[in-house]
């Protein structure tokens, strides 16, 4: 497993320093799989499950300084699904809405200086995750719907086309993808949870607004 050998990797150099952060990448389909990306979600499934291992790991030896995030994407706008290997019949593409990297990339940098347990990057995967504790049986029924027409384009692709599974491909050393004209620049979302004083902020004021409504209803009642 990456993950795994990553972690191999770094961690002598984060134990040298006596403290650190060791930021993992896994996706909203390691919380709640999705249709047609059975393969994916259950390796993504994985590095949730080895980073709450390694997480509880480190403690007992007093490595409880080392943080350990999961940094958990919705869908990206990466070269991933042109080098990805499908059987669809089609190119495929995330399901929507899609994010530019960029989000991704501030929730990492946030994460290497602040160490949260995890973080999900893009609203909608947020979104996803909460609807799932809600009601599993609403997420199935919002997949069922939505979730197969919306992750195919109309660009032919057979499993016979050249692809990145075991080797890289030539054209796709970059970041962005090939649906930047349908990704969303940021996520507000995002941004509040890599900035905790203006979050809780908004949610003192919110409180407030609500309170000060009740107060005044109360007082028309009287």
């Amino acid at each position: 497993m990456p993950a795994c050998y990553g972690a191999m990797a770094a961690l002598p150099r984060i134990k040298c320093e006596g403290r650190g952060a060791l930021v993992h990448i896994s996706s909203v389909v390691g919380k709640r799989s999705t249709p047609l990306e059975s393969a994916y979600s259950a390796s993504k499934h994985g590095v949730v499950g080895f980073l709450e291992s390694l997480r509880v790991e480190l403690l007992p030896d007093g490595w409880g300084s080392i943080g350990v995030t999961n940094v958990i994407p919705a869908a990206i706008n990466t070269p991933f699904f042109s080098k990805a290997r499908t059987k669809l019949g089609v190119k495929p593409k995330g399901f929507p809405p899609i994010y530019q990297p960029g989000v991704v990339a501030d929730a990492i940098l946030y994460s290497a200086e602040k160490a949260p347990r995890e973080i999900v990057a893009g609203g909608a995967g947020k979104g996803m995750l909460l609807t799932r504790r809600f009601s599993p049986r609403l997420m199935d029924a919002i997949m069922v719907r939505g979730g197969f027409g919306s992750q195919m384009t109309d660009e032919p692709k057979s499993s016979a086309d050249p692809d990145g599974l075991f080797a890289p491909m030539e054209g796709q050393d970059r970041a962005e993808g090939d649906f930047s004209e349908q990704a969303l620049p940021r996520s507000p979302l995002t941004w509040l949870d890599t900035h905790p004083a203006w979050k809780w902020s908004i949610g003192v004021a919110g409180a407030a607004v609500i309170l000060s409504a009740l107060r005044a209803k109360a007082g028309e009642r009287r």
